[in-house]
């Protein structure tokens, strides 16, 4: 195959794997849109059936199941105090990276909204930007990981248009934990002389454990590696 027509087919392949399931699981999960198919439970996400709703919308017996004082909700809810913080007043149940970007968007949400339903709605469109951006960083890096390191050819990316990908990507913050977990695991395989890429790596696995926990393995494995490497 020429080089150009390869790299055009791959440009196809990288645009296809990012903008094809962004797409579809924003629109899959959007709030206020209804689906072709009912009853599935694709509609379902974290993001608003899991947090939004349960900690700014409960019902009122279930207000100090979710907030540590009411006097915030309280305050909160007629308009006085527009950015509750997770972990401080209210429980959250994510780590300490989605806690501050959830923070972000939901403050933002009700700084431009006093409508539960319209800051949710924004909160949405937020969240769904932060993991969209973390998803083409994901993309590259696993595309740089095929073809520098692992010498296969872009096509293994197709695998990324598997319903899962669609249906779980707005869903919750384990793109952006991926993500982060794999640009670290990249810039540890690549290598490198310096100090830079190694603390780096760990900055990055460190901000990975802190989106979701599931990603603490990679770094056991790397402890491991080092552990017996130093030994020998």
């Amino acid at each position: 195959m020429k080089p150009a027509k390869e790299r055009l087919i791959t440009l196809f392949i990288l645009i296809l794997t990012i903008i094809g399931p962004v797409a579809l699981s924003i629109y899959i999960h959007m709030p206020r849109v209804e689906l072709p198919v009912k009853y599935t439970g694709l509609k379902y996400s974290d993001i608003l059936n899991g947090l939004f709703n349960p900690i700014f919308n409960p019902g009122m017996d279930k207000i100090g199941e979710r907030w540590f004082s009411t006097e915030k909700y309280y305050g909160f809810k007629n308009g006085s105090y527009k950015c509750p913080i997770p972990y401080v007043d209210y429980k959250f149940e994510y780590p300490p990276f989605t806690g501050l970007l959830w923070y972000i968007s939901t403050c933002t949400a009700f700084k431009y909204s006093t409508s539960i339903d319209e800051a949710a709605l924004i909160n949405y469109y937020i969240q769904s930007a932060f993991i969209a951006l973390f998803y083409v960083l994901l993309v590259y890096s696993l595309y740089l990981i095929l073809r520098d390191i692992l010498r296969i050819k872009s096509l293994r990316l197709l695998i990324l248009l598997l319903p899962s990908t669609v249906v779980y990507m707005i869903y919750n913050w384990d793109i952006i934990a991926a993500s982060l977990a794999v640009v670290g695991t990249l810039l540890i395989t690549k290598g490198g002389r310096g100090r830079v890429q190694p603390l780096l790596a760990g900055l990055l696995h460190g901000l990975s454990i802190s989106t979701k926990i599931l990603t603490a393995g990679i770094v056991y494995y790397y402890i491991v590696k080092y552990v017996s490497t130093r030994e020998a």
